[in-house]
């Protein structure tokens, strides 16, 4: 056995397999982490933080928090949240790292898909490394928890095991895809389809190995939401809101293509013509292998047309049908990698370019410029300079304003929640995406019913962030209006505070503003010091909170 083991190793150090996998990893880990750990946090990645904390307190997703994508991202940042609590460490952070941990390993796993793929090494570093500059991926490798990047990542992993027939993990892989976000449902069918397909001489066993694969994630998560009593939720959340529920904002199909393209223009910038030219290798290797096909049917089974286009179809349909921002492009970028080491596989071919002594270190020249290029231009996007310690001070003057007993109520955006380590009253601390007509469908008395839910729990204070549109946004505006509740901001969240709450940041020197502010401020224009409140981490600290009154 050791000395099997010995030369297998031998054969991956002499295949350059080690390089391969090793260099696109060790980039990542350079390029991605010149974005801020402690840059602030965004409206969806308190979702999944303020999720992870409701499952560590016995409250799954769906239960604590209804959310459009699957529970995995929750699960996920409960795991890393609990580490962080037994290592004595801040949450957010840990989470972060966790994640990027997980991007990182996409990294590895695009390089092992476009080896598998073209059965070259260089270019499938190649194509790995492109994979590591794509600029808003990279960022939310950082910056999250990104609630689509684990899907991203297990789609990666379904494709590279599917390539490599491996039917119980790729099945694993692509049930953890689908249950990370429904839109990717194709990859548990195309495991199950390559599996029937590519196994002429066993379809029944390697049927059933996929099978098994694809139920066993599936069926931990059944049992795990069972054994609370969970289950209805879990299907109201995971399919049926999905399918159903689900409401955006009027488009046309021209709008969301043109989107498409200005939007991966602007947050990818240069790297984007890659994305555009490896999708359309992609797809035209694929066209060109069933044309020039004689037996056509036969070429249909072919890897490049089955499994590879065949998912990007159906994910570009989806584009078509609903882009909302850039987490939507995320899961092409695989693909366009795939099409550009296929390409390269083409061109560093012996025939082709192989005799001509220029041609690889042109173009090792030109993957280092686009290296050095994403190292400089790597940082925190320009307009987000605020930290996670604005956040939490402006969180801190939220909690010292609350009338004592009462409960912190958000309306779209859970960030107050996660800084504070308090409990929604209702399981709809984010309504967008159609959640408010959902709420009112499923309330008893409808939207008075709503209403009377915020008015019995006797919340004080009302956070009312970053939803900027739905159908009952004027309604509940109003309902606060004329229930006493004024509108302002406190440091940098948006604000609905009643008399008794405004009263009590008086007694606390708190400013109540109607402009947004940075930092909290006191009633004498002062910077406001936060005292009381959940200490973060200490290299939060020096960014400038100022924690028990220090």
């Amino acid at each position: 056995m050791n000395t099997a083991w010995r030369a297998r190793a031998q054969e991956i150090a002499r295949s350059g397999d080690v390089i391969g996998g090793v260099v696109p990893v060790l980039l990542a880990l350079a390029l991605w982490t010149r974005f801020d750990l402690h840059a602030w946090v965004n409206r969806d990645s308190f979702l999944y933080l303020y999720g992870g904390e409701r499952v560590l307190a016995g409250q799954p997703p769906y239960v604590s928090m209804m959310d459009p994508k699957g529970p995995i991202s929750s699960i996920l940042a409960a795991g890393g949240i609990e580490v962080a609590r037994i290592f004595g460490r801040n949450d957010i952070q840990v989470v972060r790292i966790e994640f990027l941990a997980l991007a990182v390993a996409g990294a590895l796993g695009v390089y092992l898909l476009v080896r598998r793929l073209t059965g070259a090494w260089l270019p499938a570093m190649l194509g790995a490394i492109v994979f590591t500059t794509f600029r808003s991926f990279a960022f939310n490798a950082v910056a999250g928890p990104e609630g689509h990047l684990p899907g991203d990542v297990f789609l990666i992993f379904t494709l590279w095991l599917t390539l490599s027939r491996r039917w119980y993990l790729a099945g694993i892989a692509g049930a953890l895809a689908f249950l990370t976000w429904q839109p990717l449902f194709i990859f548990p069918i195309a495991v199950l389809v390559c599996a029937i397909a590519w196994s002429p001489d066993n379809r029944g066993r390697a049927a059933l190995t996929a099978l098994g694969g694809l139920a066993t994630p599936t069926i931990l998560l059944v049992i795990y939401y069972g054994w609370g009593g969970h289950l209805r939720a879990l299907f109201n959340g995971l399919v049926l809101y999905p399918v159903t529920g689900v409401v955006r904002h009027p488009s046309t199909l021209t709008y969301r293509i043109v989107f498409f393209f200005r939007d991966t223009h602007n947050i990818y910038g240069p790297v984007a013509y890659l994305l555009y030219l490896g999708l359309i290798v992609l797809l035209g290797a694929a066209v060109w292998t069933v044309v020039t096909a004689p037996r056509r049917g036969a070429a249909l089974l072919d890897p490049l047309v089955l499994l590879m286009a065949g998912t990007l179809l159906v994910q570009l349909l989806y584009i078509a049908y609903d882009y909302i921002g850039y987490p939507h492009s995320f899961t092409v970028l695989p693909y366009a990698v795939a099409g550009l080491g296929w390409g390269l596989a083409k061109l560093l071919a012996p025939a082709v370019w192989g005799q001509q002594q220029w041609f690889r270190p042109a173009l090792a020249a030109l993957v280092a410029v686009l290296v050095v290029f994403s190292f400089v231009s790597f940082s925190r996007p320009a307009g987000r300079r605020a930290t996670v310690a604005v956040e939490q001070a402006g969180a801190c003057a939220i909690q010292r304003s609350l009338v004592p007993g009462t409960p912190l109520w958000t309306i779209d955006n859970p960030g107050p929640l996660v800084l504070l380590h308090r409990r929604q009253p209702d399981n709809y601390p984010y309504v967008g995406g159609g959640l408010d007509v959902w709420k009112v469908r499923h309330t008893r008395g409808g939207f008075r019913g709503w209403m009377h839910q915020i008015q019995a729990s006797h919340t004080s204070i009302v956070v009312f962030m970053s939803w900027l549109w739905g159908k009952y946004q004027k309604p509940i505006r109003h309902w606060l209006y004329v229930h006493g509740y004024r509108r302002g901001t406190i440091g940098i969240w948006k604000v609905y505070v009643n008399k008794a709450a405004r009263a009590r940041m008086a007694a606390e020197q708190i400013a109540f503003t109607h402009g947004k502010r940075t930092w909290p401020s006191t009633t004498t224009g002062k910077r406001y010091t936060v005292t009381n409140c959940p200490v973060p981490s200490t290299s939060t600290a020096r960014r400038g909170f100022a924690p028990n009154g220090s």
